[in-house]
């Protein structure tokens, strides 16, 4: 059985959403280090999303993708994987790296998988698009979880 989600990306991230426009608009970016010293910010006025089927496309993608590691399919080793990643300005995932792993296997097949996603929706700051940092908490689990159909419903499955 192949069990992965996405737990947690609607807690993490949709704050920053839900803030009204002048909120977002007075953010300051966070500067995080990359080769080309770009601007990745943390908040922004219009998350990056994922183009097929939002955060529960992404759900069903992890769960469609991934490939249990053998200390999962035991039962030995179950849990999160914490990835962070930054979705460009051209809605290209890239710097994923893991925050918080579990194993050496699981923390490869959780890279990736977020690495294989197909380009996102890029987020946007005042109507340019930028690069925006997310963290996504990936459950590796043998219980196949009901994957939402909207937003509201996402977190019961992150609980």
């Amino acid at each position: 059985m192949k069990h992965a989600i996405i737990c947690g990306l609607a807690l993490l991230v949709l704050p920053a959403a839900a803030q009204s426009s002048q909120q977002a608009t007075n953010q300051t970016a966070t500067v995080q280090p990359t080769s080309s010293k770009r601007i990745v910010y943390s908040y922004v006025e219009h998350l990056p999303n994922y183009p097929n089927g939002g955060l529960s496309g992404a759900l069903r993608y992890f769960a469609q993708n991934v490939n249990l590691p053998e200390e999962v399919k035991s039962g030995r080793v179950q849990g999160r994987v914490f990835v962070s990643f930054v979705v460009d300005e051209t809605g290209k995932v890239q710097d994923a790296t893991v925050m918080r792993g579990l194993s050496p296997a699981i923390d490869s097949e959780a890279l990736r998988v977020v690495r294989s996603m197909s380009q996102w929706i890029p987020g946007s700051q005042n109507g340019i698009n930028v690069a925006v940092s997310m963290t996504v908490p990936v459950m590796f689990s043998l219980t196949a979880p009901e994957i939402p159909n909207n937003i509201q419903d996402l977190s019961s499955v992150c609980q």
